[in-house]
């Protein structure tokens, strides 16, 4: 019980530390690579996303996902590719997953994290993951994302309108 509240205090000052170095390096260049972060137990349809970013130009090559799964018994389900959980991320935020540093060492154009509920580790690894741009639907912590549709997480036809139209505005798709 202790060490678990000075592990997530441990977490909580490296996002603090992460968020603080953070800077926007706002081109006007096209969106080329995508990383999205998923919460299972909130939206477990990424195939949607990867048509979603399809359809607005974006390679099927350059789109990452990682989930987020509470119950690691759930971790043979056929549509995650990529998955972490709360062992996977340690004292001081230390990656303990292959997947999760794979993920987290890609720099990304546009960052998209898909989840609503205010965890921790979801938001350790928005706050870790490099990328030019981030987008967030969770305004708890509102350092973590440059751009926040605040909307639940069940609405994905707002969140792609309203993605698109905010990246039309910003010139970053045709």
């Amino acid at each position: 019980m202790f060490l678990k509240k000075f592990k997530e205090k441990s977490i909580k000052r490296a996002i603090h530390k992460s968020v603080s170095l953070k800077s926007v390096d706002f081109k006007e260049n096209q969106i080329q690579s995508v990383g999205i972060i998923l919460n299972l137990s909130e939206y477990n349809n990424p195939k949607a996303f990867q048509d979603f970013l399809k359809g607005i130009g974006v390679s099927k090559n350059n789109i990452k996902i990682i989930t987020f799964i509470s119950n690691h018994k759930k971790e043979n389900d056929s549509n995650q590719s990529s998955f972490f959980t709360q062992k996977d991320i340690g004292w001081y935020a230390k990656i303990n997953s292959i997947a999760l540093q794979r993920f987290l060492s890609t720099k990304f154009d546009v960052l998209i994290s898909y989840y609503s509920n205010n965890n921790l580790y979801l938001n350790t690894v928005t706050a870790l993951c490099s990328s030019n741009f981030k987008i967030g639907i969770s305004d708890y912590d509102p350092r973590l994302n440059d751009l926040i549709i605040n909307i639940k997480s069940k609405e994905i036809e707002v969140f792609k309108t309203e993605t698109i139209k905010y990246l039309k505005i910003l010139n970053k798709i045709s």
